[in-house]
């Protein structure tokens, strides 16, 4: 699912429909989740550099007794992504927006676009860290939605040995998106 973020009437039809059916919602108390989700985003990266260590490591292999052809990579771009997501998560709940079990991967992208996208939030929050802080959200956004769809390929559509190519760019596309978005979750909210 590639969104056109430019396409604001079809977002916000899309928001329109998500909150409706509970999938996206305000909640006062939003605030208290964004250092578990912090947290939460960090582990996976930790655990994501892990995994790309140990099926690209031969001495790794071996002192986990795997074989030298076994590899995780699928769990590195799996990883990747649910960090990206859970950052992501502490962004909205700055807004005091929350996402349900309700098509949440679909709903945090479109809340993502909606908030900070399109009202060029991320864009001003960018700005004193990037020379062109408009690329840079987009890029962001970008990352995000390419990483979903990564994610949904080797989750339920290939065979578990990915390769390392989409591995390495999974991990380094998650590495700069945390540090960017928690780097701007802590300037809002001072932690």
């Amino acid at each position: 699912m590639k969104i056109d973020v430019k396409d604001k009437k079809s977002i916000q039809e899309k928001i329109t429909e998500l909150t409706a059916i509970g999938s996206i919602f305000e909640d006062e108390k939003a605030f208290v989740f964004i250092e578990l989700l912090i947290k939460k985003a960090n582990n996976n990266l930790k655990l994501a550099k892990i995994v790309f260590d140990i099926s690209s490591n031969s001495k790794q292999k071996a002192n986990h007794k795997l074989l030298e052809g076994d590899s995780f990579y699928d769990w590195v771009i799996i990883t990747s992504y649910y960090a990206m997501f859970h950052i992501t998560h502490s962004l909205l709940a700055t807004k005091k927006i929350r996402i349900r079990n309700i098509r949440v991967h679909e709903a945090t992208l479109y809340a993502f676009a909606h908030h900070f996208i399109l009202t060029k939030e991320l864009e001003d929050d960018l700005f004193l860290m990037y020379e062109d802080a408009e690329a840079r959200a987009n890029q962001l956004f970008n990352e995000l939605s390419e990483e979903k769809q990564k994610r949904g390929q080797f989750t339920y559509e290939r065979l578990p040995k990915a390769n390392k190519e989409p591995a390495e760019e999974s991990l380094n596309n998650a590495i700069k998106f945390v540090r960017d978005i928690e780097s701007i979750v802590r300037k809002r909210w001072r932690i």
